[in-house]
Formats: C-alpha cells, structure tokens, sequence
C-alpha cells in the first residue's frame, strides 16, 4: 500500500515513515507542504479524484517535527479537498464539498467541522479550471473555464474580487503558480496562436 516517508538529502538520516493507512490499503497517498516548510498536508482517497485531508503543523522546515500529529481536517472523501496556503494557522482550500464548480474557503488548521468552513470565494456559475488556485501574499488567483477558454480572475483573501489577468488571447491556462510569501503570479498559457508558454504577473 502507498506511504509518506521523509527522506533526508545529508545521507546520514534514516528515513522515516509518515504517513499511511494500513485499514486501507488500496487508498493513494499523497503530501503537499505549505511554501514556508511548517504545514505538511496529507491527502488520501480511494480514486483518482475525491479525497481526504489532513494536516500536521511540523514547527520548522529545517528541523521538522516528524512526530506532529497529523489532524484529520477533511473526514469525508465526498469532495475535492485541495491545499492552497496559510496566513497564520489559517488555512485555504480549494474544495467541491457543497459545491460543485468548486469554492474556497478557509478555516483554523485542523478544523474538521465542515460548517464551520468560512467560504470566501463562492462557487458561481462557472467552473473552477481542475482547481487551478493559487495565494500569492494578500491575493488569490483562480482560474476559471468560461466559454470554453481560461480567465483568471483575482481576489482579496476576504473574497473582494480584484479584476482579471488579461491574457494574450483566448486559450487555456494549463498551470497557474506562485509562493504564498511572494508577490508574482506564474502562468503557463497556450492557445491555437502558441505553444505553451510562461507568462509572470507582478500585480505591483
């Protein structure tokens, strides 16, 4: 069955095991760490789509507590549960939970009482693009499939819209980027016009 382990680069360290779920072992694993190495997020699901979330709040990237227990945040796998970033112990998904085309919201680290869940950009009449979110500093940028092509769209972290990122001409976004402590937004864009290629956005 699938597992996490941690595998330090020195050569010395023994490797240790993270995360894994025995009782279900035809589940797939994953782990995703927050862009400033304290938050480890870990990600199970049955399929290929819905899934489960935890968290584990490590204290330090350089000296990580691997021992943290890892809090289970999203119990249900009857949604996309996606990790987009932490502002304080704050933390931002991107989910499906109750909405379809998908909505983010944000909630205490480890807090798995779904109602409690603060929406902050609601779903709306078109769809999220595969969950493409990213939390750039005090901005959120989604992107959206309308139309059959890809508009970004920006937000405040209250969910006050921003305006858009205007593209070079209708196409698809194929992957959006960026670190939650930075202030630049990376896109990889391609069209009938282009092959695929990286656009950064500074919204300074």
């Amino acid at each position: 069955f699938h597992q996490v382990w941690y595998h330090a680069i020195d050569g010395r360290t023994p490797d240790r095991l993270v995360f894994d779920r025995p009782e279900h072992p035809r589940d797939g694993v994953a782990a995703l760490l927050s862009d400033d190495g304290r938050w480890l997020f870990l990600s199970a699901g049955s399929g290929t789509t819905y899934n489960r979330l935890w968290v584990a709040d490590l204290g330090s990237a350089r000296q990580p507590n691997l021992g943290a227990k890892a809090t289970l945040m999203a119990p249900e796998e009857d949604a996309i549960h996606s990790p987009v970033g932490v502002v304080g112990d704050e933390v931002y998904l991107y989910t499906t939970y109750q909405a379809p085309n998908g909505r983010i919201v944000a909630a205490k680290a480890g807090e798995s009482d779904r109602s409690k869940w603060r929406t902050v950009v609601p779903e709306g009449k078109e769809a999220i693009s595969q969950g493409d979110v990213v939390l750039v500093g005090d901005r959120l940028g989604i992107v959206y499939l309308v139309d059959v092509q890809s508009r970004v769209r920006l937000f405040g972290l209250d969910g006050e819209p921003q305006g858009e990122i205007a593209l070079p001409e209708p196409g698809s976004v194929i992957q959006i980027g960026g670190r939650n402590d930075g202030n630049e937004i990376f896109l990889s864009f391609t069209s009938f016009l282009r092959p695929a290629t990286v656009f950064r956005y500074d919204p300074a």
